[in-house]
């Protein structure tokens, strides 16, 4: 019972009334197993902002190429909620970490998808610090923001590619100044 339990969790398994059946388990399900594993293994902060680094302008420069209208749409919106997010003084950790995960479903690459899903997860333990040490982060967040959704919607990869890794920059001076050892493991809990 307990490893169907685990499988359950895991999205291997889904209930449907008594049955079990068998399935293919969702990004975020993948993600998060995969986020708790690279935790125990007590990834650091420069571990995650380094790979982020990398896979993240790659999502960029793949979505200038690939994003549908529906996709450019759901980024806008996205946007919109964050700067309201921002002018009400919240923070805006969690519609960061979608503003990203859109961008990434927008490049159409599921192995992309899949890699820098539990990164993006680790990387709300550095948002989470900057926020509240750098409460003007949110306007500097959007900027980026709004300069990475102009250049997809122009299918201009250079500029995605420029502003997702100027966003990386800040968030790494971000934590830095917020006082995160960039060395010291993510916490396991945050």
């Amino acid at each position: 019972r307990e490893g169907l339990r685990q499988l359950e969790q895991d999205g291997l398994l889904q209930r449907q009334g008594k049955r079990l059946l068998v399935t293919i388990p969702s990004h975020a399900d993948l993600a998060s197993a995969a986020e708790r594993a690279l935790r125990m293994r007590q990834v650091t902060f420069r571990d995650v902002w380094e790979v982020a680094s990398s896979l993240e302008p790659l999502c960029a420069r793949l979505a200038a190429e690939r994003a549908s209208p529906d996709e450019l749409a759901a980024l806008q919106d996205n946007i919109e909620q964050t700067t309201a997010i921002v002018a009400r003084g919240e923070s805006p950790v969690v519609s960061t970490i979608e503003f990203q995960s859109l961008v990434a479903d927008a490049s159409h690459n599921q192995a992309l998808m899949l890699a820098r899903g539990p990164v993006s997860q680790l990387m709300r333990a550095g948002y989470a610090a900057i926020a509240p040490a750098l409460p003007q982060s949110g306007e500097r967040l959007l900027r980026a923001h709004r300069q990475v959704f102009d250049a997809l919607r122009l299918k201009d990869a250079e500029a995605a590619v420029h502003w997702t890794s100027k966003h990386l920059m800040d968030y790494r001076r971000g934590c830095e100044y917020a006082g995160l050892d960039m060395d010291a493991p993510i916490p396991l809990l945050d």
